[in-house]
């Protein structure tokens, strides 16, 4: 699964994320409305381990990428601030894939470096 988020020059944000479902590519998209950046970052990741555990296959792999470091330093932080609320409910979703698919192995990664 790959995620992104962004936030417009006048603040609107949104986030989208998007995997292969056979030899299609699939997705979902999200305005935030007035947010910022990290926080569309954040809730990509959130929504994108929803979406995983939403889906019925059985996946070995659960493997979301995303190109924003400090959003994946932030899925491991309970601390009060920005992103919080999109952290906490990627934990809830981490243990829900957990329980119901043992075994799985979820990891977040980040890309390297971009080139354009």
């Amino acid at each position: 699964m790959f995620t992104d988020g962004s936030r417009l020059g006048d603040g609107a944000a949104g986030y989208a994320a998007v995997w292969k479902n056979g030899q299609s590519w699939v997705g979902i998209k999200t305005h935030m409305g007035y947010n910022q950046a990290y926080d569309a970052e954040c809730a990509a990741l959130a929504r994108a381990l929803e979406s995983d555990l939403r889906r019925q296959a059985t996946l070995e792999r659960v493997t979301s990428f995303t190109d924003a470091q400090a959003a994946i330093r932030r899925m491991t932080s309970e601390e009060p601030g920005p992103g919080q609320q999109h952290a906490l409910q990627a934990r809830k979703h981490i243990a829900a894939l957990r329980r119901a698919r043992s075994g799985t192995i979820i990891e977040t990664r980040w890309p390297g470096s971009q080139r354009g």
